[in-house]
């Protein structure tokens, strides 16, 4: 039988460092503390490799053909694609990963949704992990990933909802925004009112002369 290797990919901030380290754990014994976040390896070269989309300073992409290539001809070669409400994920890419704004992150997820579309028409099997499905089924929602990389374990790390987190921030901002827009009127003296002959304005709207 051949030794497995599991790619973990997924847009960056979709828990994939968790569920690598989490197939880390169960298939290749090594401690969830490991400190590692890439790789993950026993003595029957079963492997879990980890890669963001992008990954690093750089924002790289990775090359899944080059797996194809290197580990086809020897190893079980097994997908797992992490997903996340994908308006958190590019929120939270802002500010973790001092990415320089909304267009960046939005091509960042587009061509990570090509790449994983592509591991998806390869052949090879694939899973895929939903970071709020699993908060929300938590170990039942894990025995599937298990199933899938053919280990038994009732594994359940401690898991916390991330997402209330980016909703409490994103919910600040907007009221930040909200506040901000008050005092910019509040400086101008308030809302524009329309002049008695300013056609933009319905007739209704019009102030009585001399209002």
């Amino acid at each position: 039988m051949q030794p497995k290797v599991v790619f973990v990919i997924g847009p960056e901030s979709t828990g994939s460092t968790l569920i690598a380290r989490i197939c880390g754990h169960v298939l290749c014994g090594v401690p969830m503390d490991s400190g590692e976040k890439t790789q993950w390896k026993d003595d029957q070269d079963n492997q879990v490799w980890h890669v963001s989309l992008p990954s690093g300073a750089a924002a790289s992409f990775p090359d899944v053909d080059a797996w194809i290539s290197k580990y086809g001809e020897t190893h079980s070669i097994h997908f797992v694609l992490t997903t996340r409400d994908i308006t958190l994920s590019e929120y939270s890419r802002r500010g973790r990963f001092m990415r320089r704004g909304a267009d960046e992150v939005k091509a960042h997820s587009k061509r990570a949704r090509e790449i994983m579309l592509h591991a998806i028409g390869l052949g090879y099997p694939w899973h895929i992990v939903s970071y709020e499905t699993m908060i929300f089924l938590q170990g039942p929602y894990l025995q599937l990933l298990y199933q899938f990389i053919g280990v038994e374990s009732d594994f359940l790390p401690s898991l916390r909802d991330a997402n209330l987190k980016r909703l409490e921030s994103m919910g600040f901002r907007d009221s930040f925004d909200r506040w901000l827009r008050r005092s910019w009127f509040a400086l101008r003296g308030g809302p524009r009112k329309p002049k008695p002959d300013d056609t933009r304005f319905p007739a209704s709207e019009q102030p009585p002369p001399g209002g």
